[in-house]
């Protein structure tokens, strides 16, 4: 190896070693885990409230669709059968 290379060598690793992460204070884990558990109860009730919504638009869907099969029973219209794959409540 020539000189030239032995100090780029010794040059690369000093640079490399140089640039570490600074030293940050110590991360409090107890503190961590109440922010977590915040985080996280307060990801629950939003996805009640989207279960909410959800269970709220079934119960719609089911109404309209009762109601167009009734209308359309009175005017004497046929409809295609209700599809299979479909759960309403």
């Amino acid at each position: 190896m020539s000189s030239f290379q032995s100090v780029a060598f010794a040059a690369l690793v000093t640079a490399i070693t140089g640039c570490g992460v600074a030293e940050q204070p110590p991360v409090n884990t107890a503190e961590l885990l109440v922010e977590t558990q915040d985080v996280v109860a307060g990801l629950r009730e939003e996805l009640a409230g989207f279960q909410d919504q959800i269970d709220s638009l079934h119960v719609q869907l089911a109404y309209q669709d009762s109601l167009i099969r009734v209308l359309a029973n009175l005017q004497g219209m046929p409809l295609p059968p209700k599809p299979q794959g479909v759960i309403l409540p």
